[in-house]
């Protein structure tokens, strides 16, 4: 389904994450693929709230640190979110069949995976940046939008790893919900029972844990 790559162009995202900002009232905001910085970072910062954006292609992360100069509330980590064995062995031994209809970037299997590696076996500074950032008690926004062969586990092993009284306090945006990066995302959170809010063409989706 056709939609708007950069969702600083969704207006449906920015009422979202408006309203999720005024209800929780957030310490502060985690988001993982910065990528320019012209998207969802970029509705992120307009909140005035403290963000803190995780990118590792560093190309990338120096020209969104460039694009978001103007917002003293934002910065720009050049790293990874997870760790690069971890992320890496999931990547290669993910077998998951999808239903018909999830979408994929690459369709030959061993294609996918070597794509979605190459991705992230890039040099950085740090690694298991996510971890470090939200393993505490604030109320915090976490968007998951890393490459998309790392999404579930980013998710599974970064967010729902945390201990009970922390991850009560944070809420998480999903980008591509219909994709492979989070399809299983959103699906482990419906099977837990969690309610969890889908924007109206399945682009993203949100919960509060």
């Amino acid at each position: 389904m056709a939609y708007e790559t950069e969702l600083n162009k969704n207006k449906y995202f920015s009422i979202v994450v408006t309203w999720l900002c005024d209800h929780f009232q957030f310490d502060n905001i985690v988001e993982t693929g910065t990528f320019m910085g012209t998207g969802s970072t970029t509705v992120f910062a307009r909140t005035g709230i403290k963000t803190t954006t995780i990118e590792c292609n560093k190309t990338r992360a120096d020209e969104a640190t460039k694009n978001l100069q103007k917002f003293p509330n934002v910065t720009v980590i050049h790293g990874l979110s997870m760790d690069r064995k971890g992320s890496i062995e999931f990547m290669l031994q993910n077998n998951h069949e999808y239903p018909f209809g999830v979408q994929h970037d690459v369709r030959d299997l061993s294609q996918e995976r070597d794509f979605y590696v190459r991705e992230i076996n890039v040099e950085c500074p740090t690694e298991n940046v996510l971890p470090l950032l939200i393993s505490n008690d604030q109320e915090q926004l976490i968007f998951l939008d890393s490459a998309g062969g790392m999404g579930f586990y980013e998710f599974k092993e970064g967010v729902m790893a945390l201990q009970g009284e922390h991850l009560k306090k944070k809420t998480v945006i999903f980008d591509d919900v219909n994709h492979i990066k989070h399809y299983r995302s959103v699906k482990l959170l419906e099977d837990a029972g969690y309610c969890v809010n889908y924007d109206w063409n399945l682009r993203f989706a949100w919960c509060k844990l």
